[in-house]
């Protein structure tokens, strides 16, 4: 009988300590969105794409994004800073890291590369001050 408890808590254990570690994960990624600053360590690391980690930070007001479009299909990691509208430090980045000037829509630009399938999506007003940069990461 003794034995039978052990074995019974140690599934039990095997199955609830992973869900209770990963359960941020978990709550995030099947919520589909999530707003953060560079505070929030574990959704900045686990949502935050490499290439917006990167970006030059232009403002020193800035938050971070993640959203899920039609369902998994497309994931969007973006961060928009407040106060700034430098969008030639963006632009430069961009260049450095293989992306080039796909077309231009409204307020924004559209970057692509041929070394990723992620699409580079600028947008700036003037008023306020305001540029936002989003990662469309299309996962096949």
């Amino acid at each position: 009988m003794r034995k039978k408890h052990v074995i019974i808590i140690a599934i039990t254990l095997f199955l609830v300590l992973p869900m209770i570690y990963f359960w941020p994960a978990i709550k995030v990624l099947t919520g589909g969105n999530a707003s953060y600053t560079e505070r929030d360590e574990e959704y900045y690391q686990l949502l935050t794409d490499d290439i917006i980690k990167k970006c030059p930070r232009i403002s020193e007001n800035y938050e971070f994004a993640y959203a899920t479009v039609d369902g998994p299909a497309i994931e969007v990691s973006s961060v928009t800073f407040h106060g700034s509208n430098d969008v030639q430090s963006i632009r430069n980045y961009l260049n450095s890291i293989g992306f080039t000037f796909n077309r231009a829509e409204d307020n924004g630009e559209y970057w692509i590369s041929d070394k990723t399938k992620k699409n580079v999506f600028i947008w700036s007003t003037n008023n306020p001050k305001t540029t936002i940069i989003q990662v469309l990461d299309k996962m096949e």
